[in-house]
């Protein structure tokens, strides 16, 4: 019986990229691993669609030889232009000669289409005993934000005012809670009421603000 061999059969392709594939270690530093002869395709729609959700038409396939590297979920990609992908799926393809990594740029995902501050309330003593609260930038990171709508609370017509709550998605991995506060490019304040997605690796972090009455210069 004559064995089909198809080791290497990925190098016949045109189009092949140099990626970098990240990995981080126990103590969380990514380990890098150079895969000279990539193949990258994108993701069409009967896949997507029967994927019950978990991958979009938006995302792509990485496929390398198996002995090029092992991916894991949630490492990364970064192709030769710079721009990164985080690793969803990857399994073997092709009589287990090659990996097919699915993998999704949050960048473009997310829209992230700014700049946001994130800080952190500081509370120390004033001279006269007063307690002084300043804010301490602890990371500037790429962001949307969106207005998610208006609230009306009050029990009658004269005390009813409208709550008006924003979704801001930030691109960090630290943790973000109500002792914090987004500050955006135009220097409107949002006051964090929660967020979520903090250890989904195919999402990025939402956090639900209200805006800051003190501090903002947001329009109806």
């Amino acid at each position: 019986m004559v064995e089909l061999d198809v080791t290497g059969d990925l190098l016949i392709f045109d189009g092949l990229e140099t990626i970098t594939l990240l990995h981080p270690d126990s103590a969380g530093v990514d380990q890098s691993t150079t895969i000279e002869d990539a193949l990258r395709r994108n993701i069409p729609k009967r896949e997507a669609a029967n994927s019950n959700g978990e991958y979009s038409t938006e995302d792509t396939r990485f496929h390398f030889q198996t002995t090029d590297a092992t991916p894991r979920i949630g490492d990364r990609i970064t192709d030769q232009d710079g721009t990164t992908f985080t690793i969803l799926e990857p399994w073997y393809d092709t009589l287990n000669s090659r990996w097919k990594c699915v993998a999704r740029n949050l960048d473009v995902f997310y829209e992230l289409d700014t700049i946001a501050k994130i800080q952190v309330a500081e509370f120390t003593q004033g001279t006269s005993g007063e307690q002084v609260c300043s804010w301490k930038t602890i990371a500037t990171v790429t962001a949307s934000i969106q207005e998610q709508g208006m609230n009306s609370q009050g029990e009658t017509e004269k005390d009813v005012f409208a709550d008006r709550t924003f979704e801001v998605i930030l691109k960090t991995d630290k943790t973000v809670s109500p002792k914090h506060r987004i500050v955006d490019i135009k220097g409107n304040t949002y006051q964090v009421t929660s967020s979520s997605n903090k250890d989904n690796i195919s999402a990025l972090q939402s956090v639900i603000c209200r805006p800051d009455p003190k501090n903002n210069n947001l329009t109806s």
